[in-house]
């Protein structure tokens, strides 16, 4: 089962509502000014990144426009949000993998409910974290 099918099964879908009569079923992002918000900062204190750099950016975005997009072989829509990126920072890779880790334990737990697995007490992974 791929993501797609697995995320509509714990979505709820009175949350995204409808669009024109239509369902939606999706939501995605664009931030089409995703540098800008770090213009000002490389300009006045540049950064030199090298080619496999691993980075962290902080982003500060305010939603400027709302798509719906058509999916494909169904008569429901994907709603889109469209960032500005007001303003960024470059962040420590100690706090940001604090929080992409939160992430992906949110998005496993998820995905696993979906798939009808249930963790034993103690296997969720909570209290894993030495800090």
């Amino acid at each position: 089962m791929n993501d797609d099918m697995l995320a509509a099964l714990v979505v709820d879908r009175e949350q995204l509502g409808q669009f024109e009569g239509s369902d939606v079923l999706k939501v995605g992002i664009e931030i089409p000014s995703a540098a800008g918000g770090l213009r000002e900062a490389m300009k006045f204190a540049p950064v030199v990144l090298h080619k496999g750099d691993e980075v962290y950016v902080l982003l500060k975005t305010n939603v400027t426009k709302i798509r719906f997009d058509p999916i494909t072989d169904t008569e429901a829509v994907a709603r889109v949000h469209i960032l500005d990126a007001e303003e960024a920072t470059f962040v420590d890779g100690k706090f940001a993998e604090k929080h992409l880790k939160e992430q992906r334990d949110r998005i496993r737990k998820l995905r696993e409910e979906a798939q009808g697995i249930r963790s034993a007490p103690g296997q969720d992974g909570e209290g894993d974290d030495p800090e």
